[in-house]
């Protein structure tokens, strides 16, 4: 017999140790210390538990702001569902996923693997694949199959991938020298000042998005427990900025990674983007950064980022959930923008 159990809290022995055992050390690690502000409190965990208290399933959700259509609906980020291998094949995943999809309205998130979005759409969830992974490299020896692979063809691999070290070496330079127009570092940001930029932005823009307002801002970044991890940028005019862009810089597993965190403003503006995002990567080359990666469904937010060098492109899923079926249609048919600062993966 398995029990589901919701709110737990973010000191419940018994799911943390279900965390550590599932979960690469840093991952868990990170949800142990930090679930509370990751899950915006203690009410939003599910677990499924055995009659002796073994947890074997665990789930959670983030509550949020999406903007649908200019309007406000408040929405949840279906995050962190696993199941313990030996247990999977018992209708856990479909308890815990039952729970999620009764818990609100409108519910979404990127599947980790097709096995997982084959899921999702059993239960009942819509799928759409218009959003990329998009990654600009300053080493070859960023790719985990070149850096870790062990075979005599891997380590040939590395051999031709040094040969080109050379050419990178002259790309990161140019890279390295840029010369922003507008755009500039923000050390001391405020969270009502860059909420200001999405709000202005936003009343045009008929994009599905996170509702960025100050309380978000301060929650996701300014609160952040690796808050010193991240740069924030503005571009355009200093009393009317056109575009934010939140980076964050960390190590993923062993590869120093600059991550796009968020980008926000006048996304049609294909220059102010340009000069807003060469001006972190220029930045993160003097960081030492092996790799910068980004997440776009924007279509001139992709076009600026492969034309400045994010040329290996990894398309996600996106899955979403709601009982009301006309905005379940809705949430298919209209444009999205997602950042980092929006999905799970983000530790």
């Amino acid at each position: 017999m398995y029990q589901l159990i919701s709110g737990v809290t973010h000191d419940d022995q018994a799911a943390n140790l279900f965390l550590e055992n599932v979960y690469r050390p840093e991952k868990s690690r990170f949800l142990i210390e930090h679930g509370l502000w990751w899950y915006r409190g203690d009410s939003h965990r599910f677990v499924v538990a055995t009659d002796k208290g073994q947890v074997v399933g665990h789930s959670a959700i983030i509550p949020t702001t999406c903007v649908l259509d200019g309007q406000q609906q408040p929405s949840a980020w279906y995050v962190d569902l696993i199941v313990d291998p030996d247990f999977r094949g018992r209708g856990l995943q479909s308890m815990l996923d039952e729970a999620v999809r009764l818990s609100g309205d409108l519910k979404f998130a990127f599947p980790a693997r097709d096995l997982s979005a084959r899921i999702f759409q059993k239960h009942g969830w819509r799928l759409r694949e218009d959003c990329d992974h998009l990654t600009l490299l300053f080493s070859l020896l960023a790719l985990p199959r070149l850096r870790q692979a062990q075979s005599l063809k891997g380590r040939l691999a590395r051999n031709t991938a040094r040969l080109f070290t050379p050419l990178l070496a002259l790309y990161r330079l140019r890279l390295g020298r840029y010369a922003p127009k507008t755009a500039r570092e923000v050390v001391d940001p405020d969270a009502e000042t860059l909420a200001q930029v999405f709000l202005h932005w936003q009343s045009g823009d008929r994009r599905i998005t996170t509702w960025r307002d100050a309380e978000f801002i301060q929650w996701r970044f300014l609160d952040a427990p690796y808050r010193s991890q991240l740069r924030f940028y503005l571009a355009g005019p200093t009393d009317a900025p056109t575009h934010v862009l939140i980076s964050r810089l960390l190590d993923i597993r062993g590869v120093q990674t600059l991550r796009i965190l968020d980008l926000f403003g006048d996304l049609e503006d294909v220059a102010g983007l340009r000069d807003i995002l060469r001006l972190a990567v220029r930045d993160a080359k003097q960081a030492h950064a092996k790799q910068v990666v980004a997440l776009s469904s924007v279509p001139p937010l992709t076009a600026v980022l492969r034309s400045i060098g994010f040329r290996m492109r990894r398309p996600l899923q996106f899955c979403w959930h709601t009982p009301n079926p006309a905005l379940m249609d809705q949430f298919g048919s209209t444009g999205c923008h997602w950042t980092y600062a929006d999905s799970d993966a983000d530790y």
